[in-house]
């Protein structure tokens, strides 16, 4: 189930993920919106920029979001073009992050390019499970137009 927003904000993210491919990045973008639905952080991949292998376009806008905005993002959402994988998804939890609405799934995007998903995948709904706080999990919001990035990188 979408929520009132959910699309104009993972246009945001996608945004970000458009800008890491004109970077020479893979596809992976995300924003944190604050509980008045402003967008108080972006980011995309930087692990070419950065040589550094944890600059994840999720954990990065949890940090902006935390220096910007406040350390507890409790009623914040967390929108990202991909799933988070298990490193990013604890920096949301960790965070207090509410909410974490994605496009597609890890699974999806090693569907689509089977060597880019290099790590452990272990899905948000099982990671979720783990904690006593649960976040709201959305999937599949403006799911064609991330993978249409995807597919430009499958293409190389």
């Amino acid at each position: 189930m979408t929520h009132s927003g959910d699309e104009v904000f993972m246009r945001a993210a996608i945004e970000q993920a458009q800008l890491a491919l004109t970077e020479g990045e893979m596809p992976y973008g995300a924003v944190v919106v604050s509980p008045a639905g402003e967008i108080v952080a972006r980011a995309h991949d930087q692990l070419e920029a950065d040589d550094d292998l944890t600059s994840h376009a999720e954990l990065l806008v949890v940090r902006r979001a935390a220096g910007a905005y406040s350390r507890d993002l409790d009623g914040c959402t967390l929108y990202s073009t991909v799933e988070p994988c298990a490193m990013c998804f604890s920096t949301a939890w960790t965070a207090r992050v509410s909410a974490a609405v994605f496009a597609l799934t890890m699974r999806q995007v090693k569907e689509i390019v089977p060597g880019e998903m290099d790590e452990i995948v272990i899905d948000s709904v099982s990671l979720n499970a783990l904690g006593q706080r649960r976040l709201d999990i959305r999937t599949g919001v403006l799911a064609d137009e991330s993978r249409a990035l995807w597919d430009t990188v499958a293409r190389r």
